[in-house]
């Protein structure tokens, strides 16, 4: 199977997405999938795109001192990148931003989604001024609304 996997964080930031999202594609690999990793550009001499089968896009905002970023889900790259994949299935590890743009391509390509919902976005929404509202506790049944757009739903809380 060829496998896109979303992200909206990579490394070199460290947490549990991005340790999953760098041991799912080993273990799928090993399997004989091919998997393809679209993840924000890492900041400074750092190149995910040295690894095997990573797309890096451009990152629209970045706070340093909270490994926080906002990855440019608009970039053409990744449509690019994506058209010429061939990809079977699309793997999302966020709701939104390129969440958002994984849904719009598996909609536009005919291509199932599945979704990971690793993280309790409501706990970490008031480092961004743009989604206060969200961090009212009312994102959960937000994010969960998204979810009737994916084949399947895996929750890791």
């Amino acid at each position: 199977m060829n496998i896109a996997m979303f992200t909206n964080n990579y490394k070199p930031f460290i947490g549990g997405v991005p340790i999953s999202i760098e041991r799912l594609p080993e273990g799928l690999r090993s399997l004989g999938h091919r998997v393809t990793v679209f993840a924000p550009e890492p900041e400074g001499k750092l190149s995910a795109e040295q690894e095997r089968d990573v797309v890096c896009f451009k990152v629209f905002y970045r706070k340093a001192d909270r490994g926080m970023i906002l990855g440019n889900c608009f970039d053409r790259k990744i449509e690019a990148y994506f058209r010429k994949g061939n990809f079977d299935v699309i793997h999302v590890h966020h709701p939104v931003l390129v969440g958002q743009t994984a849904l719009y391509l598996g909609k536009k390509y005919k291509i199932p989604v599945a979704y990971t919902y690793h993280t309790r976005y409501e706990e970490y929404l008031h480092h961004f001024k743009l989604y206060e509202a969200m961090a009212s506790g009312e994102y959960p049944g937000a994010a969960l609304s998204e979810c009737g757009r994916c084949f399947s739903i895996c929750v890791q809380v």
